[in-house]
C-alpha cells in the first residue's frame, strides 16, 4: 500500500519556558491565518491550522489541500518572520490566554516583549528533528503562570464569561441522508470559517468547544468563545457578527459565477475522499452523525447545486452558558 503524500507543515521552536512559547504560539497561528484569509482563503476549507503548546515547545502543523495552497503557507511564514511583533499584539494575546486559562493577567512587563522577540528570531525547525524532550515541572506550559516577566492570577471561572454560537439547519423534512450530512458539514465549515474571521476583529477572547450534532430534526454545529466577564461583547454582538458575515459569504457566491467560496468547499470535499488528512476524520463523523462516507460518498457530496440549495438554509443563535 502507498503512503499517502504529505500534505502538511509540522514547525517547532523552544522557548526559555512554557508561558513565552504559549503566547508566541497564539501571535504565530493568528498571523498566518489573517494572511491567508487577506489572500481569499477559507480557514478549514483551504487549509486548518492546529496549534499546541508542551512543556516549553511550541508546534504549527498546517493542513492543506493543494500544491497551491502548500507555496502559500511557506509565504505566509516567512513574511510572519520577517515581521517585528509589536507590544499591543503581544499584550492582546497574552489576555486571549487569560480567557483560555480562566486567570485575570496581573501583570506583563517590557522583559516579556524581549522575550518574545528573542524567540521570534529563532528559526523555525521540523518536527522531524525534534529531540526527545522529558516535562520539566518549572518551565512547563501546564504548571507556570508566573515568571518575572508576566503573571497570570488564581483560576477563577466566575471572571469570565462563555458565548456559544450555534449554526443549524432544519433536516426533518429531509429523507435523502446525503441532504442530512452535508447540511451538518456545511453548518461546521461555515461557523470555522466566520469564528476565524473573529480573530480578525478587536474581541479578545479564546474560542473552543466546537462540536458537531446530528439529531433527527436538526443538523447542528456549536463554537464556545470565552471572554473576560467585564468585557462590553454580549451575545447579541456575536450574533450580529456572524449573521453579517455569513449574509457577505451568501452574497459572494450569488454575485459571482464561479464563487470562491463554493469553489473551495467543493475542492475541500473532495480532499475528503481520504478522510484521514481532513479534519473530518472516519471516527469522528461516526460518533458525532452515525454516518460512514467513503471516497464515493465524498464525491457525490461536493454537488454544486445541492452545496447552493442548503447554505441559505443556516440559522444562527446564540446563548450565555
Amino acid at each position: 500500500m502507498k503512503s499517502s503524500p504529505k500534505n502538511y507543515i509540522m514547525r517547532y521552536k523552544i522557548a526559555k519556558n512554557g508561558l513565552i512559547a504559549h503566547v508566541y504560539e497564539h501571535i504565530a497561528v493568528d498571523y498566518i491565518d489573517h494572511f491567508l484569509s487577506d489572500k481569499g482563503k477559507y480557514f478549514f476549507i483551504s487549509y486548518y491550522h492546529k496549534a499546541s503548546t508542551f512543556n516549553n515547545m511550541l508546534y504549527l502543523k498546517c493542513t492543506f489541500y493543494s500544491e497551491d495552497m502548500r507555496q502559500l503557507v511557506e509565504e505566509a511564514y516567512n513574511t510572519f518572520n520577517n515581521t517585528y511583533i509589536p507590544p499591543k499584539t503581544i499584550k492582546t494575546t497574552a489576555k486571549q490566554i487569560s480567557n483560555e486559562y480562566k486567570r485575570p493577567l496581573i501583570k506583563l512587563n517590557r522583559n516579556f516583549i524581549e522575550e518574545i522577540n528573542s524567540l521570534h528570531k529563532e528559526p523555525w525547525q521540523d518536527m522531524l528533528n525534534l529531540p526527545v524532550i522529558k516535562k520539566i515541572d518549572k518551565i512547563s506550559v501546564a504548571n507556570l503562570f508566573e515568571t518575572p516577566s508576566i503573571k497570570y492570577g488564581k483560576y477563577n471561572p466566575k471572571l469570565f464569561k462563555i458565548i456559544r454560537v450555534y449554526l443549524e439547519i432544519s433536516i426533518k423534512t429531509y429523507e435523502d441522508d446525503k441532504k442530512k450530512i452535508l447540511s451538518l458539514l456545511l453548518t461546521y465549515i461555515i461557523g470555522s470559517i466566520i469564528w476565524e474571521k473573529l480573530y480578525e476583529e478587536s474581541y479578545v477572547f479564546y474560542g473552543s468547544g466546537s462540536n458537531l450534532k446530528l439529531s433527527d430534526e436538526n443538523a447542528t454545529s456549536y463554537f464556545n468563545l470565552t471572554f473576560s466577564k467585564d468585557s462590553t461583547v454580549n451575545k447579541e454582538d456575536i450574533k450580529t457578527f456572524f449573521e453579517n458575515y455569513f449574509k457577505e459569504l451568501l452574497k459572494e457566491h450569488k454575485d459571482k459565477k464561479d464563487s470562491n467560496l463554493i469553489t473551495q468547499i467543493k475542492n475541500f470535499l473532495i480532499s475528503c475522499k481520504d478522510p484521514e488528512l481532513t479534519e473530518f476524520y472516519t471516527d469522528l463523523l461516526y460518533e458525532k452523525s452515525n454516518f460512514v462516507i467513503g471516497s464515493k460518498g465524498w464525491q457525490e457530496l461536493a454537488d454544486e447545486k445541492l452545496i447552493k440549495e442548503l447554505l441559505p438554509k443556516i440559522n444562527i443563535k446564540c446563548e450565555v452558558i
